[in-house]
């Protein structure tokens, strides 16, 4: 029992921080986390959404860039039930500032550096290319929910196009956006 409380947050842990969510009392749920910052990765929701899921559907900028300030950097990694991570999200949504914030906070961690400390230019895009359970990439989500200028935008970072063709079932990402009637959805 001990390693599902900690895989998926006790009860007793969670419960501050979800109603400080669920009020979005931001105040306390910042305040929770600068005591416990441990926790940002650990599921918040019956869906298992974390605090960085719930930042980004806040529409709040400075939430979203102070979890990630505070947070362990593997935390806007981690996944909901449906295997969506914070990327997956800010795409259905079509929020591109925070994909942008998440991207941004991505290539600080992982792209590589000159000698002199500067960032070289070359940034993987892995973070791009984590798929949920279905197979779908946040390119896809974007696709998937017609969220047009998040799809120009992710079309933009991504250096390889292959993964994010199909999902698992065969679908594939033209096929997403036709099905949601969202035929104004190029992938040039």
């Amino acid at each position: 029992m001990r390693g599902c409380n900690q895989e998926m947050g006790s009860v007793a842990t969670i419960t501050e921080p979800y109603r400080a969510a669920m009020k979005k009392d931001w105040e306390s749920l910042k305040k929770y986390y600068e005591q416990h910052p441990e926790a940002a990765g650990l599921p918040l929701t019956v869906t298992k959404d974390t605090v960085l899921h719930i930042a980004v559907h806040s529409n709040d900028k400075k939430l979203l860039k102070h979890f990630l300030d505070n947070a362990p950097p593997f935390s806007y990694k981690v996944t909901d039930l449906y295997g969506n991570n914070a990327v997956h999200e800010a795409a259905a949504t079509g929020n591109v500032e925070m994909a942008k914030i998440l991207l941004n906070f991505d290539r600080e961690l992982y792209c590589s550096t000159t000698n002199d400390g500067q960032k070289n230019g070359y940034c993987s895009d892995e973070l791009l290319q984590i798929m949920n359970n279905r197979g779908e990439t946040a390119l896809f989500r974007a696709a998937a929910f017609g969220r047009t200028k998040m799809v120009r935008f992710l079309c933009s970072k991504i250096k390889n196009r292959d993964v994010h063709r199909r999902r698992h079932d065969s679908t594939s990402i033209l096929h997403i956006a036709v099905l949601g009637k969202y035929f104004g959805i190029s992938f040039t």
